[in-house]
């Protein structure tokens, strides 16, 4: 990308003008892919104000009109997603909610469809579960309807992972097992690897929670081998942490206590290489899930002030930058399960 800007990424080349917007945009993609969500956020913002300004300077051309007005919008839905990744739930919010009222005023059925997903995955980090389902169901309605095939496997996984975090695996692997299933179809027309991974790595977690390592090992080395094939950052922590809960499961097996000490040293070793990622690309969220593992680890083996440590570490992410007390937008469930860890470290 950096070939389209021969001068710096803050002079922008001698392009049309029309397309300095969507050109910034997709910079900004590229830089999120690479776990760089800051730079992205950066780049969307001026994606933005780059389209505002040409709406304006290009305002009796009708076509360009609806055309900028999608690219403004699509930037905030962008921006909603950047921010998820750092954990500012209020800035995604807000951000989907200036996308939505875009997306309304020219009519962009498959946008809002894409901003009522995306709410529903704000939600479920919430904690409002029937309120997130409300709007992935409003989601899927319009998938089914335009036979979208591909955003509909998106749902499913949003409706997966919300079963994850609501604590039931059997509703989780019913969306996960729904979701691969559709992503053969969708393989006869086109590829969607990525859908692949996310569908792998959710059957591993919902079997190992069901069923145990042995039905979930070969899911998560599937999707582990498939994320890194195509350097998918943003998943290859989650990936390796669910990893390390197999791991710390067959700790807990009929297994002797030597190979017990292995599989908890295993599941540490596993734990902190997605700590890495996750500290590195800054995703708030991801950390807070790690921290209350390492946790949950050092409390099984009676390692207190580190299980505190991590609880503390685990809480402190999940709050987001606001007061649990005072404001919604924190991450609910993992502050709610390192409360738990702290109170059983007494």
């Amino acid at each position: 990308m950096h070939e389209l800007f021969p001068d710096g990424i803050d002079s922008p080349p001698g392009m049309s003008k029309l397309n300095q917007g969507a050109v910034l945009n997709n910079l900004a993609l590229a830089y999120a892919k690479i776990g760089q969500s800051r730079r992205a956020i950066s780049l969307l913002k001026r994606a933005i104000i780059t389209n505002k300004d040409l709406k304006k300077q290009f305002a009796n051309l009708p076509d360009f009109q609806r055309f900028s007005q999608d690219q403004i919008a699509l930037g905030f839905e962008n921006l909603s997603l950047r921010h998820l990744e750092l954990g500012d739930l209020k800035s995604a919010y807000d951000s989907l909610e200036q996308s939505k009222k875009l997306y309304n005023k020219v009519k962009n059925t498959y946008g809002i469809a894409a901003i009522h997903q995306l709410l529903g995955q704000l939600f479920s980090y919430l904690g409002q579960f029937k309120k997130a389902e409300r709007y992935v169901q409003q989601s899927i309605a319009y998938c089914k309807s335009k036979n979208e095939l591909r955003d509909y496997c998106i749902d499913l996984e949003t409706l997966a992972r919300m079963s994850l975090l609501e604590g039931d695996p059997m509703r989780a692997f019913r969306y996960a097992e729904e979701m691969r299933e559709k992503l053969e179809e969708l393989e006869e027309t086109q590829k969607f690897e990525g859908g692949i991974v996310r569908a792998e790595w959710l059957l591993g977690a919902a079997k190992l929670l069901l069923y145990g390592p042995d039905t979930a090992a070969h899911h998560l080395e599937e999707a582990l081998t498939r994320c890194r094939r195509i350097n998918l950052v943003e998943l290859e922590a989650r990936i390796l942490l669910e990893h390390a809960k197999l791991a710390l499961t067959q700790a807990s097996s009929n297994v002797t206590d030597a190979e017990a000490v292995s599989f908890r040293q295993e599941a540490e070793q596993l734990a902190m290489d997605a700590l890495r990622i996750a500290d590195r690309c800054e995703y708030r969220l991801k950390q807070a899930e790690i921290h209350n593992f390492l946790a949950k680890l050092f409390l099984n083996i009676g390692d207190l002030p580190k299980a505190r440590d991590n609880a503390e570490i685990a809480t402190e992410r999940a709050s987001c930058g606001v007061d649990p007390l005072t404001s919604s937008y924190y991450y609910k469930p993992a502050y709610e399960e390192a409360s738990r860890i702290l109170q059983e470290c007494g």
